[in-house]
């Protein structure tokens, strides 16, 4: 945008009193920046890739809600819709892909990809690149802010000093495809709103966010299950292990829920789950096998009486999928709280996982190896030639951010 073509900002709009609020309306709005969030991590090593690497990475996010007077604190049905929903509006303007998710009661998984920023703003250059990120910031912060913003573009452009300008749109630039910024905002925004609703003060989340640095598909087109396939159907079956529905799309907040009711966005992320970016609009394809592997991992086992000795998908629910698109294996571990999925640094083939110790090692100085490969049954083995039973996957320990 030039600063001939800059339109005149307009004075913001009234709000209509007598228009009824929606309930989640405060937590949606659009709102001033949090230019002051940062990236931060907890004691540990916290795996972020290689950012302006000129390629994304993914992403195993999950953060816990503390433990408030009466117990720990719990979203109720609204709460989990209002987070869900501000994560994926978050996850839009933020240049981030969400792949899935799940909003339980006490605690939030993302898998994300995200894109390498130096090519993702790439859009908001050239001549019109200003009015786009103009257009773009529009649908994330207020009226009101956007026309300050714009009066205060125009009062520099006034002076002359064309550098102040692109310094403060530059700000903006640089929040984009941030997993770091993005968690924290989305946290802080989510418990504002939260404690107003309860009336509340203080914290709302128990220490910072965890994140698994997940190596992207090897396998495309192929049958196994790799890790990042692996970390969407632990992710989505996290009702079935709570026991809180028996088919994992009953549960409402989850991105297979989300994709089975038709939406594009989460749709999107499942096919690039299935069968990578290429693959984002063939849910024809995607669809089917996706949920044939989300059932079979999911399945309920009873015991020799009967009586079930594994929560999961009912028998007759996952023989009818099955019938019609085959069976996977390594489904045992993803039925169980495995902690190298939430609590690891990096998931992957034995090359990926390697690759990163490589570039890490003055972190580990006691370790010579540092992938350990995940067996089904969510332990770790040192890892040697890749085996059947456990897909070759490997986990880095002891990195948890």
């Amino acid at each position: 945008m030039s600063p001939s073509s800059t339109p005149a900002p307009e004075p913001p709009p009234q709000s209509d009193p007598a228009k009824p609020k929606d309930p989640l309306g405060a937590l949606l709005a659009r709102t001033g920046p949090y230019l002051a969030t940062g990236l931060y991590g907890r004691a540990g090593k916290r795996i972020l890739g290689m950012r302006d690497s000129g390629v994304g990475h993914c992403y195993h996010v999950m953060s816990r809600t503390c433990s408030g007077p009466d117990g720990t604190l719990m979203l109720d049905d609204l709460e989990k819709e209002g987070l869900r929903k501000l994560m994926a509006k978050m996850s839009t303007f933020f240049g981030i892909e969400l792949l899935t998710y799940c909003v339980m009661g006490n605690h939030f998984h993302a898998l994300v990809h995200v894109p390498d920023p130096k090519v993702w703003v790439q859009q908001f250059e050239g001549p019109a690149g200003e009015e786009r990120l103009i257009e773009h910031l529009r649908g994330f912060y207020s009226k009101d802010f956007i026309w300050r913003l714009l009066e205060e573009l125009k009062a520099l452009r006034k002076q002359g000093v064309e550098r102040q300008v692109q310094e403060r749109l530059n700000a903006f630039k640089r929040r984009f495809c941030d997993l770091g910024i993005w968690m924290k905002e989305l946290k802080e925004r989510f418990s504002l709103w939260y404690n107003r609703r309860h009336q509340r003060k203080g914290t709302m989340w128990m220490s910072r966010y965890k994140s698994v640095l997940v190596e992207g598909s090897e396998s495309r087109g192929e049958g196994r299950l790799d890790a990042l396939r692996t970390m969407a159907l632990y992710i989505d079956l996290n009702p079935v292990r709570a026991g809180l529905v028996s088919d994992p799309g009953d549960y409402r907040w989850s991105g297979y829920s989300e994709a089975m009711t038709g939406s594009a966005r989460a749709r999107a992320g499942l096919c690039y789950v299935v069968a990578g970016a290429k693959a984002k609009g063939n849910w024809r394809d995607c669809g089917p096998a996706y949920r044939m592997w989300l059932y079979d991992a999911g399945r309920m086992e009873r015991g020799a009486d009967g009586s079930v000795s594994k929560r999961g998908i009912d028998a007759a629910q996952r023989d009818k999928v099955l019938k019609a698109f085959g069976k996977m294996p390594f489904g045992e571990m993803l039925m169980k709280r495995v902690k190298y999925l939430t609590e690891g640094a990096v998931l992957g083939g034995k090359t990926y996982v390697e690759g990163i110790f490589e570039g890490m090692k003055e972190g580990y100085r006691r370790r010579k190896n540092g992938a350990m490969e995940l067996k089904p049954s969510g332990g770790t083995r040192a890892a040697g030639k890749a085996t059947a039973d456990g897909g070759g996957l490997c986990v880095l320990n002891g990195g948890a951010g």
